[in-house]
Parts: structure tokens; sequence; C-alpha cells
């Protein structure tokens, strides 16, 4: 493949004038355009330089909606609770998820639950890497139901070691008997899932063999341009030079370049401010059928200039002729 021409933009996240920082947009003051329409942009990012600055629970999957069902008060209500966005080990998430369920039930029907709250006991198995969610009848003889309803919101469950496919009941009934389901975890907790970042692209258009499947269960279009793995400290930085990994694109023309920065969802993550940057190449190839074409003309004009010899010789063979 013959290169017709190369650009490299610098791109860092604190100069955009558009956009924000995880989705920034910049524009060019000279178009990227290509020389042929036959030909074709391959995008490359160079290298990222990201900080190590996000949670790795943060919004929008903080988020677990719990239903609370009391016979007494004949109460049957849902709500969400929000986690606390932060980078947590296991027994200090385990102990943020009772401090929001506690909060939430406490505030249920002006406080019919405050002379028989229930508690409860989560603890977490080293040997085993699972937890187990507990609860404590509290007093009166009524039951009680918790739902954690795993099943909206298939990325905070498995920090606890969960699947989104079975909620967990926490559950009592009116002799205080325990009947509780899935409170068990049946898979070792996860409470680093992000294992890599995601530099996307939603005005480099990429053509339609690139894939993916990496954020939901259908095989969409995919608009990844690098994949950046996760190899350091928090708040450190994420550097990464790449060398093999391009994607070809359907652009014709380049005037912006809007970039965003996604880990397990396609929602940008929070850098908390932190810019990041990144080198980005796009290099103009000079296509098959443009070769082709090139190819077919040489040989055409190469055939005639072998023709043009021949029939210069025949020419000067007649005038010979002639003069004899």
């Amino acid at each position: 493949m013959n290169i017709i021409n190369q650009y490299n933009l610098f791109l860092d996240t604190k100069y955009i004038e558009n956009g924000t920082n995880e989705a920034p947009k910049f524009s060019l003051k000279e178009p990227i355009t290509l020389s042929n329409d036959n030909n074709y942009f391959i995008a490359k990012i160079l290298t990222a330089e990201i900080p190590f600055s996000f949670k790795t629970l943060s919004a929008p999957y903080n988020i677990l909606k719990v239903r609370v069902q009391e016979t007494q008060h004949s109460i049957d209500v849902s709500s969400n609770i929000i986690l606390t966005e932060g980078n947590y080990s296991i027994i200090s998430l385990l102990d943020e998820l009772k401090t929001r369920l506690n909060e939430y039930i406490s505030s249920i029907e002006d406080g019919h639950f405050n002379n028989h709250l229930p508690t409860f006991n989560f603890t977490y198995s080293k040997e085993t890497g699972r937890t187990t969610l507990n609860i404590i009848p509290g007093g009166g003889n009524h039951a009680v139901s918790i739902t954690l309803l795993w099943n909206l919101n298939d990325i905070i469950a498995p920090f606890f070691g969960f699947t989104f496919q079975n909620n967990t009941i926490l559950s009592y009934n009116s002799s205080r008997i325990i009947t509780s389901q899935n409170y068990i975890s049946p898979n070792h907790v996860n409470v680093s899932p992000i294992t890599s970042l995601f530099v996307r692209s939603s005005s480099l258009n990429q053509a339609r063999y690139n894939q993916e499947r990496a954020v939901e269960y259908d095989i969409t279009i995919s608009d990844i341009l690098l994949k950046v793995p996760v190899n350091s400290y928090y708040n450190t930085w994420l550097i990464y030079e790449n060398n093999s990994f391009e994607v070809r694109l359907n652009n014709k023309i380049i005037d912006d370049i809007s970039l965003y920065l996604t880990a397990l969802t396609y929602d940008s993550i929070n850098l908390n401010g932190v810019a990041w940057r990144v080198l980005l190449q796009i290099t103009e190839y000079e296509s098959p059928l443009t070769m082709k074409l090139k190819q077919d003309r040489e040989e055409k004009l190469k055939a005639l200039a072998q023709k043009r010899v021949e029939l210069m010789k025949e020419l000067q063979q007649v005038r010979n002729e002639l003069v004899e």
C-alpha cells in the first residue's frame, strides 16, 4: 500500500474549546481531505497518556434499586440507593451497602420501621472469595422482604460476586424465621472491574468489519480507536504506546476529532478534572482500485510506446524501399 499523505495530531484535553474533558471535540483549522475519492484513511493512536484519577465505582453504575415489603403496615415500595463513588475494598464496599440500606429503610413511611428495624450482617470470606448477605430480624411479629434488584444494573452485581440474572432477597417471616434467597454470592467478588479503558470516536467512522462486543451482548459496529490496559495504581498515569492497532475509516473528509473515554459502559468515565492526551496519526493510503487504474494506465502507455516504436520501424522500412 502506498502512503499518499500522513498527518500527526497532538491532542490535549486541557486546550479543548468544545465538549468535555472526557468527551472532547477538537476542530481542525484545515480539514483533512482525501486527494482521491478511491483512497482511504487509516487512524492510529500512537500514544495515550491518561490519568488514573477515575473511581472504580462511579456513576451511572453506582445505583442499585431496592424493593422493601413489610406486612404490618402493608408496605411495598421501591427506590434507588446510590453508593458513594470511590475505590473500595470488598469490606468497605459491604459497609457502604449496609449504610445506604439502613438509611433507606429508616426513611420509609415516616419511620414505621423505626421500632422494628432489621439489621444486616454482610461478610466476606477470604477462603472462597465470596460474600454472604445476612438479615437479622427486628422486633415485632411481621414479615419483611428486601430485594436487591441486580437485574437492573449488570455492572454493580459482580462487585459483590452476584450476577444480574438473579436478584437477592433478604427476608424473614412473621415467626422471625429467615427465608432469604440468593444471599451467598455464587462468584468471586470483583471490586476492581476496570481492567482497560477505551478511547472511542463518534466522528471517525470505522468500516463495518470493525465490530465489538465489549459492553453489551449484541455485536455492534465498533468506534474504538484504542484499548488502554489499566496496569498502574490510583493517582498515577497510564502511559501506553501502540505499535500495531489501527482502524480503517469511511470518512472522505475530517474537519473535527470527537473522542470519548469509556470503561464498562458507553458512558464517558469521570477523570475528575484531570486532562489527558493522545497522539493521533491519520494516514491516507492509495486504494487497490487506484493502484490498479494506475497500473493499467502505465501498461497501456507502455504498450502504446512499444507500438509506436514498431510503427516507426515499419515506416522507416517503407521509406528505405521507396528510395531504392
